[in-house]
């Protein structure tokens, strides 16, 4: 999660020292409630089952090709916020999640 691997096949999506909010289902961690993040995705062991969005705008071509099965996993690159309840009871196999910020797509 952390690397933004997506996937779960090694390939990263994002760029060193991008901040991201980590939290899980336990609740033992919680999302900082205010640090202007929003949420991006849902993640197993096997990589993520569900995103939001992506951490950089610009990977989204390199998405699609490492692992074209995520675009029907309800992938959306919506900002808007979006209910963690919802997405627990729909991905149950979600052990963790994150926030991170909507960043700007100026670099591939």
């Amino acid at each position: 999660m952390v690397r933004a691997d997506y996937c779960g096949n090694g390939m990263s999506h994002t760029r060193d020292g991008t901040p991201i909010d980590v939290y899980e289902r336990l609740g033992i961690q919680q999302p900082t409630e205010t640090s202007g993040m929003v949420f991006e995705a849902a993640w197993t062991p096997d990589g993520a089952v569900f995103i939001h969005r992506l951490r950089w705008a610009n990977g989204l071509t390199s998405l699609q090709q490492a692992c074209p099965e995520m675009m029907l996993s309800g992938f959306t690159q919506d900002t808007a916020a979006i209910a963690l309840d919802d997405i627990q009871d729909r991905y149950p196999t979600a052990l963790i999640f994150n926030h991170s910020f909507a960043q700007p797509s100026n670099h591939d």
